[in-house]
């Protein structure tokens, strides 16, 4: 038996083995990091997306709800009930109800006015109803909402 021949062969496998082997965890290891950096592009990518969304369904709601005070106003109202007139008060929650799962689980974004919106958007829209106070809140409501996604983007989100 030729003892060279073997360990010659042998020495080969191991020489062979390795290279393989550190090419396949080099090649692994970017790949994952270029997974990594795909995911994160695409959950901000996502959280732009929701939070423009959610910005122009608030830009529609604060129309209507400056329409219904501009008529309160003029017809010198304290209270609407749209149910009574057969008409809709045209306020949406679509946007939200789709994107809200991404924007409350994002960090740093200060969620407390935009929840607080969208609760008395659901009140409005469910009962059809509404008033003066009720209204000119929904309004200030939907512009700190605005304001505040505005600034979150221009800080986390500053290409847009």
């Amino acid at each position: 038996m030729d003892y060279y021949a073997l360990l010659s062969g042998l020495i080969g496998t191991i020489i062979g083995g390795l290279i393989t082997w550190l090419n396949t965890r080099y090649s692994l290891n970017k790949q994952f990091k270029l997974q990594a950096q795909r995911e994160e592009l695409k959950e901000l990518k996502d959280e732009r997306i929701a939070l423009n969304s959610v910005k122009k369904e608030i830009n529609h709601n604060l129309i209507q709800l400056g329409a219904t005070k501009k008529i309160m106003d003029v017809e010198k109202m304290e209270y609407i009930n749209y149910k009574a007139s057969n008409q809709n008060n045209n306020l949406k929650m679509d946007k939200w109800n789709k994107h809200s799962d991404i924007i409350e689980s994002m960090d740093d974004f200060p969620l407390t006015t935009l929840q607080a919106l969208y609760v008395n958007l659901s009140f409005e829209i469910s009962n059809q109803m509404t008033d003066k106070k009720r209204t000119i809140k929904g309004i200030d409501q939907c512009l700190k909402a605005s304001k505040d996604i505005e600034e979150y983007l221009k800080v986390y989100h500053p290409r847009q």
